[in-house]
């Protein structure tokens, strides 16, 4: 992965932390930065993952 994709992802995990969910200008940069042809899944696959890694921790902390 490289420094662009890698500050997208972070951007769109601090979005989402911030306002409980990712801005899709966030989101549309991940998959901007992404490259290769898998490039919008692998993005969307980061994603998502970042995203129910948050929600994971969220319930946790609620129980």
């Amino acid at each position: 992965m490289g420094t662009e994709l890698l500050q997208a992802a972070l951007r769109v995990l601090c979005s989402y932390t911030a306002y409980a969910q990712p801005s899709q200008q966030d989101v549309d940069q991940l998959r901007a930065a992404a490259s290769g042809p898998e490039a919008g899944w692998e993005a969307d696959s980061l994603a998502t993952y970042i995203i129910q890694r948050e929600l994971k921790k969220k319930r946790a902390q609620e129980q």
